[in-house]
């Protein structure tokens, strides 16, 4: 049989396990430098997240008081309102506008179509809301105005304005007396 011996000096075996040592030491401060910045990254990450999300919340309660504002002038004016926008929704209507056109309680939150107003209005037997342009392009610096007498006696005076986007803005004056 065949015996080999290999014998590694102490001093070889010593320099290997230092290399090794400063090999880990320094694989292990790599990933503590990374880790930490990553650390770092997400708490300015998390800063501004903070801050656009209390930016955020500060736009939306400004915005829930403007829309509570516009709310109460619309509802407070004498005039009833109605706005329609380009694509045939009813963006903005009051209550005076409501009672002034005799409308069901289907129609007291805006969002709903043109389409169903105009259909309640045939129902009913009253033409008020009308797009009144004589199909030429409506001209928003042009304000048309007229009269509508409903079926109870009721006189309207109607101003109708068209919006450069499209669509129309109608405001409804009772001038019965």
């Amino acid at each position: 049989p065949l015996i080999v011996v290999v014998r590694v000096d102490d001093i070889d075996a010593r320099a290997r396990r230092l290399d090794q040592k400063a090999q880990t030491r320094l694989i292990a401060t790599g990933l503590s430098v990374g880790v930490l910045a990553v650390i770092l990254l997400g708490i300015a990450y998390w800063r501004r997240f903070g801050e656009a999300l209390a930016k955020l919340t500060r736009s939306r309660t400004a915005a829930k008081a403007a829309t509570r504002e516009r709310d109460l002038t619309l509802n407070n004016m004498a005039q009833g309102i109605l706005m329609v926008d380009a694509n045939g929704q009813v963006a903005v209507v009051n209550q005076n506008a409501l009672t002034l056109l005799g409308l069901s309680d289907s129609f007291t939150q805006a969002g709903f179509e043109l389409s169903d107003l105009l259909t309640h209005e045939r129902t009913i037997g009253e033409s008020i809301v009308v797009d009144l342009h004589g199909g030429a392009e409506p001209d928003p610096d042009l304000l048309s105005v007229r009269e509508h007498r409903r079926g109870d006696g009721v006189v309207l005076e109607i101003c109708t304005r068209h919006l450069p986007g499209g669509g129309f803005v109608q405001t409804y004056t009772d001038v019965t007396e």
